[in-house]
């Protein structure tokens, strides 16, 4: 037995999902940037950026996994 549920709200929590979590990955992002500038780490300072760009590159992948997924229903 299949059912069919409606894509419109597994959309919408996914899309909730990928806008809250660049938002704490921007706010993570400016703080440890300013630790980072301050000298207060010994992490380098291409080590956050390269993260960040990272983790926004793996949320837009899975996003566009998702996305494929749907239209093919």
């Amino acid at each position: 037995m299949t059912e069919r549920f409606p894509a419109g709200p597994g959309v919408l929590v996914t899309l909730m999902s990928a806008l809250a979590s660049l938002f704490l990955v921007g706010q993570r992002y400016q703080r440890v940037r300013q630790t980072v500038m301050a000298g207060q780490t010994p992490l380098s300072r291409y080590l956050i950026p390269a993260a960040t760009v990272f983790t926004v590159g793996v949320i837009l992948a899975i996003g566009a996994g998702i996305v494929v997924e749907y239209t093919r229903l």
